[in-house]
């Protein structure tokens, strides 16, 4: 233990002598410098401390600016976005106080969205009061044309015309919206006698991986002089991912002879995730004839 203490005293005193001598030879140096040279030792020493700094800084700004290049930057979802453009509603006579109508609406944004617009639609008699009013909402895809049709409306008072309402519209970015076709084959249009009725009858066939849980088939009918003379809509559950759905839908009262063409469109809320399920499996032809 003795022996071990001294080795440290002995450490300690040769380090003493150590720095003392690099002190001493320190001073030497200093001392056999000119008059000159001390000074510009002496400026070069009071200069490196702003140097430093400087050049500290200057790397910091450069490093700062190439970073911030790379920043991911929270930007707005959109800038701005256009209105709906919406046509003048129409009406129709489909029996005794009982009255239908549609419009049209187009999505004027090509990347934008809108899950719900609420709106409402007031109908007038001839005296221009507002005899009946109904409420509900649509959604509209991007850069979407579509028919909203309002079902059966009661009134006592003959409907002369109608307004429509929207109220407000909540645009929405979204990147991915899944993409959901249908063909609509032409259907057949033909007279039902014992009724008597205009019957259109066909089907629809999904062209998607997508099973639906719900869909709207809308009908639109043109009469000689390329009029719109009739519509309808109807909703149909659970259509399978490539598969085939059958309509038959009536209109009493109408005759085969008055209608040109019967245009059918398929609406499918493809914002709803809830309303959509991907079954890849179901991906064949063969599964289904009508794709074939």
């Amino acid at each position: 233990m003795a022996k071990i203490q001294e080795q440290i005293e002995v450490l300690k005193g040769t380090a003493v002598i150590a720095a003392e001598e690099s002190g001493l030879s320190a001073k030497r140096f200093f001392s056999s410098m000119s008059k000159w040279q001390k000074l510009t030792f002496f400026i070069c020493a009071v200069l490196i401390i702003p140097g430093y700094f400087a050049s500290f800084y200057v790397a910091k700004t450069i490093t700062a600016a190439k970073y911030k290049n790379g920043l991911l930057v929270a930007h707005p979802a959109f800038a701005e976005s256009k209105p709906i453009s919406a046509t003048p509603v129409k009406v129709f006579k489909i029996a005794e106080n009982q009255f239908t109508a549609y419009f049209q609406v187009t999505n004027n944004n090509l990347d934008l969205v809108a899950p719900e617009i609420p709106y409402t639609v007031d109908f007038y008699n001839a005296a221009s009061e507002k005899v009946s009013s109904y409420n509900a909402t649509f959604f509209l895809l991007p850069d979407q044309k579509k028919y909203i049709i309002v079902p059966r409306v009661n009134s006592t008072d003959e409907i002369v015309s109608a307004k429509l309402n929207i109220t407000q519209t909540k645009w929405q970015k979204r990147l991915n919206v899944p993409d959901v076709s249908f063909t609509t084959p032409t259907p057949d249009v033909y007279d039902d006698d014992a009724l008597p009725q205009l019957v259109v009858e066909g089907s629809v066939i999904n062209k998607s991986a997508y099973a639906i849980q719900n869909i709207q088939i809308v009908f639109v009918l043109f009469d000689k002089s390329g009029n719109v003379s009739a519509v309808s809509a109807r909703s149909e559950n659970n259509v399978a991912a490539f598969g085939r759905r059958a309509y038959k839908q009536l209109w009493p009262g109408l005759q085969a002879s008055q209608i040109s063409k019967v245009q059918v469109f398929v609406d499918v809320n493809t914002l709803d995730t809830g309303n959509l399920h991907y079954e890849p499996a179901g991906n064949s032809s063969a599964n289904n004839p009508d794709l074939q």
